[in-house]
């Protein structure tokens, strides 16, 4: 799950907040990454690449999970 964050973001109580949604999310199964507001105008190809990676690295896991249950089963 890909989160855009505004500056409201950065107070202590919507960090609360976010942390626990990050948390729910986690515990059924998706991994969240956040970029601020200002990443995604300003650094747009540094975010689009860390998404990437982040795709590549679960296809990657999935191949190897899928890889594994293959050979001994």
């Amino acid at each position: 799950m890909v989160e855009v964050d505004g500056f409201h973001h950065g107070f202590d109580d919507q960090q609360s907040h976010d942390e626990a949604r990050t948390r729910w999310f986690e515990s059924q199964g998706y991994r969240v990454i956040r970029f601020w507001n200002h990443e995604i105008k300003n650094e747009l190809d540094s975010v689009l690449d860390t998404i990437y990676a982040a795709v590549e690295e679960r296809k990657s896991h999935l191949r190897l999970r899928d890889g594994a249950e293959g050979i001994g089963g």
